[in-house]
């Protein structure tokens, strides 16, 4: 009896028994798509032991992956006079593709349970696995689900001789838990404050530690400083890979082969750098108290320079920062950044682009309390016309491995830079005299001088040490002398140490 849903009658092959004994191969004929009828008969006795003959099937259109039935023999008539035969009818089983090979992905962390233990895997989703054969053929892949699972079902049984292997050849990016937390955690184990043995699993009695592999970003087989350093600078963005061919580590629970089926093979992937072991996309994790604050301080001026300090509040065993620093471009150029006070010693890097600085900092001892962690220096840029002012702001803060509620203590406020301005002068054109304002940033010397088109000094208006902050003063179209000058185009020039500014004024009487 023929399963025709599944499969269809193709033809008969006479197998060894056949062969063997000279006979030729009987006749098969199909009485309906539903059944098979043999019948062979010949002067040569048959003898041996073997295969009979062979039926030979297609799957049938109709046969879908995984899809099984059964053969059975429904009548059956071997004549042999010295030796009647045992018939046996138990049926055979045909199935399309019914092998599965089946695991997991997993993300390693290292998180108390609560229980006094760790967690040590998170799933991945969107991992690539291929599926290959024993001759490295690659026969299927596919990305892991939200639960890290992947499987392959209803694959042709493995041979005797074979067997299916899986790899994970490709992963999420997971640069995000890479945090200047992870370099301070290098640099504790390098002074014995740290062994980085926490969280371990093993794979074939092999016992892996996923902070030590995570650690070595460099692949040079020794923690050193310079790993903290690359994964400090990977963390604020000043360089995007490591030394290492592969950001991921994959090690197979059990092994990646299986020589039967159904078979299980489950991975854990290590992200270079991210030595904490950070549970990926769980940002932001508590790891701060929630008061502790951070703010800048009061900008202080110098002629060419503002250095504004930043400081922190009921800051507790703070061990890495990252922040950025915004600040106006067109007035400022961004020059250093020190730590200082509480975080005196710890490395510091920035990533500056135009108004905006990455920083990572990263420390043994961490600090806590109140009190002065950095100091930032710009530049003041030389600007020959109109004043350019513009807030300096924090954002993105984040301490150890978590952002703190209060980021920024409102009360202290951002602060305002302000460069040399000159204007606006009112009115324009004027008759009889006019209003020149004019802004000090700090308190120093300053000229305010008119010149004419020809560039010849008409008079001096300021010259002398000016306080920061708005000013005004009147022009009423005279020259040094007192003398009414003519009516035409002029110019107000202001100048303060290296700053300067000028002003184009038309004067109508």
């Amino acid at each position: 009896d023929v399963p025709v849903l599944l499969i269809q009658f193709e033809s008969c092959e006479p197998g060894e028994v056949f062969q063997n004994s000279g006979c030729n191969m009987g006749t098969c004929n199909s009485c309906n798509e539903n059944c098979i009828s043999f019948a062979a008969a010949g002067a040569t006795p048959l003898v041996g032991e073997g295969v009979l003959f062979y039926l030979v099937f297609h799957i049938s259109a109709n046969g879908k992956p995984c899809m099984c039935c059964d053969l059975d023999f429904t009548y059956l008539n071997v004549y042999d006079n010295e030796n009647p035969l045992q018939v046996c009818t138990e049926p055979g089983s045909v199935c399309v593709e019914w092998c599965d090979v089946a695991g997991q992905v997993d993300y390693w962390k290292c998180c108390p349970d609560g229980c006094g233990g760790y967690e040590l895997i998170q799933p991945i989703a969107g991992a690539h696995v291929t599926l290959t054969d024993c001759n490295h053929n690659t026969l299927a892949a596919q990305y892991t689900a939200d639960d890290g699972s992947y499987e392959f079902t209803c694959l042709n049984p493995i041979p005797d001789d074979c067997y299916y292997c899986v790899k994970v050849n490709d992963c999420p990016d997971f640069s995000e838990c890479v945090t200047p937390y992870d370099a301070a955690l290098v640099l504790k184990h390098i002074v014995c404050l740290d062994d980085l043995d926490d969280c371990q699993f093993t794979s074939d009695g092999m016992r892996i530690l996923p902070q030590k592999i995570a650690a070595d970003v460099n692949c040079s087989g020794v923690i050193s400083a310079q790993d903290a350093s690359l994964i400090l600078r990977y963390s604020v963005g000043l360089i995007n890979a490591f030394p290492c061919p592969s950001p991921w580590v994959f090690y197979p629970i059990p092994e990646a082969c299986v020589s039967e089926c159904p078979g299980f093979v489950d991975w854990i992937g290590v992200f270079k750098g991210d030595v904490s072991g950070c549970p990926p996309c769980e940002r932001p994790i508590p790891l701060v108290a929630s008061a502790t604050h951070i703010m800048l301080g009061k900008p202080m001026h110098y002629d060419d320079f503002v250095e504004i300090p930043i400081r922190v509040k009921n800051a507790v065993n703070i061990e890495g920062v990252k922040l950025t620093i915004n600040y106006p471009a067109r007035a400022l150029e961004f020059d250093t950044l020190a730590t200082t006070g509480l975080a005196t010693g710890f490395m510091a890097v920035v990533n500056n682009t135009d108004g905006q600085a990455v920083v990572g900092m990263a420390g043994v001892a961490g600090f806590s309390g109140n009190g002065e962690i950095a100091r930032v220096r710009f530049i003041k840029k030389r600007l020959l016309l109109a004043t350019v002012s513009g807030r300096v702001t924090l954002s993105d803060v984040m301490f150890n491995e978590g952002i703190p509620e209060a980021v920024i203590d409102q009360q202290a406020g951002p602060p305002e830079i302000h460069r040399l301005a000159l204007g606006p002068v009112t009115p324009n054109p004027f008759d009889s005299e006019t209003s020149i304002k004019f802004r000090m940033p700090t308190t120093s010397d300053v000229t305010i001088r008119i010149y004419n088109v020809s560039g010849q000094l008409v008079t001096t208006l300021v010259d002398g040490v000016m306080p920061a902050g708005r000013h005004e003063i009147i022009w009423d179209g005279t020259d040094a002398d007192g003398n009414e000058v003519a009516r035409g185009v002029y110019f107000v020039h202001m100048k303060s140490g290296q700053l300067q500014a000028t002003e184009r004024i038309v004067l109508l009487r």
